[in-house]
């Protein structure tokens, strides 16, 4: 009994630790599929940082160009008009534009007067765009500056075009770095030609993504090096340790510098190839962040069974298991002559306790009473037989106890599948069914043996196919053993009755635990499940079923020890196979209470054969009296 409550007690303990490394590997796996998750946005949104980048570079272009080609078409309608006009209208002309003195030769003055009206009219075109579309690019400076008969312009635009911050974006078109102090500031400049001749240039400016305004909106920016080549033109936040290595490093030697500090860096590189960036964050931080995020429902979830499996499993101690020690090691001091009853005992297990003491004192007193030597062996017989009634009571309140929160934790199991979809999380779940549905069993098996104790076993008579009630056998085992590996072989007498009656559910009961019993200890080899004819007449039948295995097989010595109550053959099947020990001890009783029997024949290493033999009525007792 101590040892039957303590595997109880262990098997709680199991469960326990199953939940636990359940949840860690579930946790450890939610954790994994975050952080690729985390690592997949991040790579998404630097290329959609650089992407944007590539497609606002892409519009400032075309934009640059579509004023070119007005410029030009402007600047052919003005010289056609000018062109067209006598003496004295271009004498007007000079004079409302004011250039005098500075006019050229004859030959040229027709160009240079078109030139001049040409850049008054697009730069208030330019202005106009700028104005525009102000806020969707974020323009800064959208004009032309001529060169005709200005030297400096040229001057100019040579120091800007010898600055390291450039990209050479196409022939005579430009993209720059403008403020080397802020490094928030782009410019597009675009050569203008007119047969063979630079007129001057339209330069676009705007902010960059670097600037102020795009950092408060966009935090990854914050996190990022931009260079145009190997040069790195903007500031970062990094410890000023790293930023002096950084100085002198190029793009590749920059990446493998962050790396080597900690860092997770990922990379884009532009359309054009000159213009990078570099995304980077601390790995220790992306792993913190990532760990917050993993805390989710499904944890919760599984944390908080777990605390109800606790909760259930100190009830259990406290109403069932630690009395049960309490009652054993009771029963082994009134044994030694201690009959001092332990405190604090709840009213439902007080009784038992007095019981046992009043047990023990009574053979005692029968002991020390020789003169009424037979009256008092038959109350200390009568006392016997209340003890075992007691006993088999108290087998039916555990296993009754038992039930309930069992019955709770697969209640509370059903709910959590309902709530989970991941296939693996299913699994573990269905794990701890399947631990559940085990233990039930061994409870069932108590709740059985006890009723059999008590004599109230029911027998129901219903009508039995013989053949669909072995198909069934065959469905429930056929899987099972061929997972293990062994031949599973069901033969059926094709000369039993096809209609006959008696208890089928304890028929089934039986043969289910032979071949249990012959799967769980046959390594290899055969099962056999052989259905028989012995005798019939015309009112009954009698059959002998038969399983047999070519598993360990069972000493000569053994073979009528294994049909008692919570016994094996030896401790070590007990602990290496489980089980309670009375599943062959139930089946034998419920043979004998159908008015058949169950036998064994078995040689070590050789094999087992368990024989039912049972009685079934071809008719229902009530048409037999009709």
């Amino acid at each position: 009994m101590k040892r039957l409550f303590w595997r109880l007690t262990m098997m709680f303990w199991t469960i326990f630790c199953v939940v636990i490394l359940s949840f860690a590997l579930t946790f450890y796996l939610n954790y994994e599929k975050n952080y690729s998750q985390r690592l997949f946005e991040i790579d998404q949104d630097v290329n959609r940082i650089g992407m944007e980048m590539d497609a606002n570079t892409r519009e400032y272009i075309r934009l640059v160009k579509s004023e070119e080609y007005k410029l030009l078409k402007i600047l052919k309608e003005n010289l056609q008009l000018i062109e067209s006009l006598n003496n004295d209208d271009i004498e007007r002309l000079i004079d409302e534009l004011g250039v005098g003195a500075s006019i050229p030769l004859q030959e040229d003055r027709a160009f240079y007067l078109a030139y001049l009206k040409t850049i008054d009219i697009i730069n208030d075109t330019l202005d106009q765009t700028k104005k525009l579309y102000r806020e969707d690019y974020k323009i800064i400076d959208f004009k032309f500056i001529p060169f005709y008969c200005h030297e400096c312009n040229r001057e100019r635009l040579q120091q800007k075009l010898n600055t390291l911050d450039i990209v050479k974006m196409d022939e005579n078109l430009y993209l720059v770095n403008e403020e080397d102090g802020q490094n928030t500031t782009w410019s597009v400049y675009q050569l203008v030609q007119y047969n063979d001749q630079i007129l001057g240039y339209i330069r676009f400016s705007y902010e960059t993504l670097t600037s102020e305004q795009f950092v408060s909106q966009e935090e990854r920016f914050t996190r990022s090096l931009y260079y145009i080549g190997n040069h790195l033109y903007n500031e970062n936040n990094l410890p000023f340790e790293i930023q002096q290595k950084l100085e002198s490093a190029d793009f590749e030697q920059a990446s493998q510098i962050l790396k080597d500090e900690g860092y997770y860096i990922n990379r884009y590189i532009s359309e054009n190839n000159n213009v990078k960036m570099i995304y980077y964050q601390l790995n220790r931080s992306l792993t913190w962040s990532v760990l917050e995020e993993t805390i989710s429902l499904f944890e919760f979830s599984t944390i908080l069974l777990i605390f109800l499996f606790l909760l259930v499993s100190y009830i259990l101690f406290v109403v069932i298991i630690r009395p049960c020690y309490l009652l054993i090691e009771y029963v082994k001091r009134c044994g030694e002559g201690d009959y001092t009853v332990p405190r604090n005992l709840s009213s439902i297990w007080k009784p038992s306790f007095l019981m046992v003491r009043n047990a023990y004192l009574e053979n005692e007193r029968l002991l020390n009473v020789k003169d009424k030597q037979s009256q008092e062996l038959e109350f200390a017989w009568k006392r016997a037989l209340v003890a075992s009634q007691a006993k088999t009571l108290f087998l039916a309140k555990v296993s009754h106890e038992l039930k309930t929160p069992l019955n709770a934790i697969k209640g509370y199991i059903q709910l959590l599948k309902l709530s989970i979809d991941q296939p693996k999380q299913r699994k573990q779940l269905e794990i701890i069914e399947y631990s559940s549905d085990l233990l039930l069993r061994h409870v069932n098996e108590l709740l059985d043996f006890s009723m059999i104790e008590d004599g109230k076993v029911k027998l129901g008579i219903e009508k039995i196919d013989i053949f669909q009630t072995a198909d069934k056998v065959e469905e429930l085992f056929l899987v099972e053993a061929a997972n293990k590996g062994i031949d599973f072989n069901l033969i059926v007498d094709g000369k039993i009755p096809h209609e006959l009656y008696g208890d089928e559910g304890r028929i089934k009961q039986i043969i289910i635990n032979l071949v249990s019993n012959a799967i769980k200890f046959t390594e290899s080899g055969e099962i056999r499940v052989i259905f028989e004819l012995d005798y019939q007449n015309e009112t009954d039948a009698y059959l002998s079923i038969k399983v047999q295995d070519t598993g360990k097989g069972i000493a000569s010595h053994k073979l009528e020890s294994i049909f008692e109550a919570f016994t094996q053959e030896n401790n070590t099947i007990s602990r290496r196979f489980g089980g309670t020990g009375l599943g062959l001890s139930i089946s034998k009783r419920l043979a004998e209470a159908m008015g058949g029997r169950l036998t064994v024949e078995s040689v070590v290493d050789v094999g087992s054969t368990f024989t039912l033999f049972l009685p079934f009525s071809k008719y229902l007792a009530e048409e037999d009296e009709s």
